[in-house]
């Protein structure tokens, strides 16, 4: 279930990426920028909440609705970017966002003993 519902959450946010990545024609490196830290950013969360199970789903649904998108788009809808190679560069990145995700969450994690140590003031008793 874990991996289902990571899947259908890469799927919506690959889409919103795809979308999102061609950016402005003023600053083209705006739509990936920001394409890039919400893709990231849904890994982490599914990372955090369902574990690499769910991570592996997200990653999968993420990447596979980009390609598609961006490969054979539907009907006569165009998802490209005007910017020359900007599409083709966002395929790495939606990759490469999705472990970027998985990297901070295992960065961060709040369940493993050693950082439960290091972010856990220390009490002291008064009596």
């Amino acid at each position: 279930m874990k991996f289902l519902i990571g899947a259908l959450l890469g799927a919506f946010t690959g889409g919103v990426g795809v979308i999102v990545h061609a950016g402005t024609l003023a600053a083209p490196w705006a739509g990936p920028l920001i394409a890039f830290l919400l893709v990231s950013s849904g890994a982490w969360v599914i990372a955090e909440r369902s574990g690499v199970a769910g991570w592996i789903g997200y990653a999968l649904g993420a990447w596979g609705v980009t390609v598609w998108l961006l490969l054979a788009p539907p009907a006569n809808d165009i998802y490209n970017s005007l910017t020359p190679g900007l599409s083709a560069t966002w395929m790495l990145l939606a990759a490469v966002s999705t472990i970027v995700g998985l990297i901070i969450a295992k960065l961060f994690d709040k369940k493993g003993e050693k950082n439960a140590q290091i972010h856990a003031p220390e009490r002291v008793e008064r009596g």
